[in-house]
C-alpha cells in the first residue's frame, strides 16, 4: 500500500481516498499501531497539508467520523472536534461521513460518505 503516508514522529497516518475506503484505512493504520490523523489545531493542520500534498488522489481520509446517534462529529482518537477547517459548506451532519482533507488548494476539509467493501 504504497500511498499511505508515514511519519517519521510517530504521528498518525492519512491514506490516499481512491485507494481504500475510510474503515478499510482506519484498521489499516490501527493494525500498524497507529490512527487516521486528527488534526486538532493550526499547526496540525499544516504539518498533514505538506504531507497531503505528496499524495497521489484529491483528497486523503482524516480520523474525522460523524455520529447520528448523537449528532455530532469526532475524532476516532476520541477528541471533540473543535479546530475546524471545512470548504464552504462542506460540513453536513448526514449519517455515515467521514472527513478528508483536499491535496490541492487550500487543503479544507471536506465530507465523504464511507463505502464498504
Amino acid at each position: 500500500m504504497e500511498n499511505v503516508m508515514k511519519s517519521t514522529t510517530n504521528l498518525p497516518h492519512f491514506v490516499d481516498v481512491a485507494d481504500i475506503n475510510w474503515e478499510d484505512a482506519l484498521y489499516y493504520c490501527r493494525d500498524h499501531n497507529h490512527d487516521l490523523v486528527n488534526t486538532t489545531n493550526l499547526g496540525e493542520q499544516r504539518w498533514v497539508q505538506e504531507k497531503a500534498k505528496k499524495a497521489s488522489t484529491d483528497h486523503v481520509w482524516m480520523g474525522l467520523r460523524y455520529t447520528c446517534t448523537l449528532d455530532f462529529w469526532f475524532w476516532v482518537g476520541d477528541e471533540v472536534v473543535s479546530y475546524k477547517d471545512w470548504v464552504s459548506g462542506g460540513q453536513m451532519d448526514d449519517c455515515d461521513m467521514s472527513g478528508a482533507m483536499e491535496t490541492g488548494g487550500e487543503h479544507q476539509w471536506r465530507k465523504k460518505v464511507i463505502l464498504r467493501n
